[in-house]
């Protein structure tokens, strides 16, 4: 259980990228679910288990899919990514 949020950040020449986290509230510590992205607009299924998102990649508007699962310790663990539309 928790909640999905962005945080941009400047790298690699000034670039600004945004990413997704979940915060889980078991353990109370946020988790990056996407690295150097610029994901956002994120939202969760109601099972929790899949997120879906916008990504800017190369000029184009992507839809993506991100399957969480659960793991023994109460982390959430990337389990796939797939694209799901390009506008």
């Amino acid at each position: 259980k928790g909640f999905i949020f962005g945080k941009s950040d400047n790298k690699k020449y000034s670039y600004t990228y945004s990413d997704l986290y979940i915060f889980n509230l078991p353990n109370k510590k946020a988790e990056r679910l996407t690295t150097e992205e610029r994901a956002y607009d994120a939202t969760v299924s109601f099972d929790g288990t899949q997120v879906v998102y916008v990504k800017n990649q190369s000029g184009k508007t992507e839809l993506w899919l991100l399957t969480l699962e659960l793991t023994t310790d109460n982390k959430n663990k990337v389990k796939n990514k797939s694209l799901c539309n390009t506008f």
